[in-house]
């Protein structure tokens, strides 16, 4: 799964709206949605406050699952 898609696969999972992980992350509606089209990668630091983890979890997540 690419990154873009886990960001919009995380954020309707959890029952957030576009506004709602903006203001969780304070960055605008705009960059969230060019997020989720992967015009733009995300920092590290921002993923990690996305999905409320460490970047090392993210990725052993991804690893071990082959997505």
């Amino acid at each position: 799964m690419k990154i873009s898609q886990a960001i919009k696969y995380y954020r309707l999972n959890q029952g957030l709206t576009q506004k709602d992980l903006s203001i969780k992350i304070d960055k605008s509606i705009r960059c969230v949605k060019r997020y989720e089209k992967g015009e733009i990668v995300p920092s590290i630091k921002i993923l990690e406050c996305i999905f409320d983890k460490p970047i090392e979890d993210i990725l052993y997540n991804n690893l071990t699952t082959g997505e």
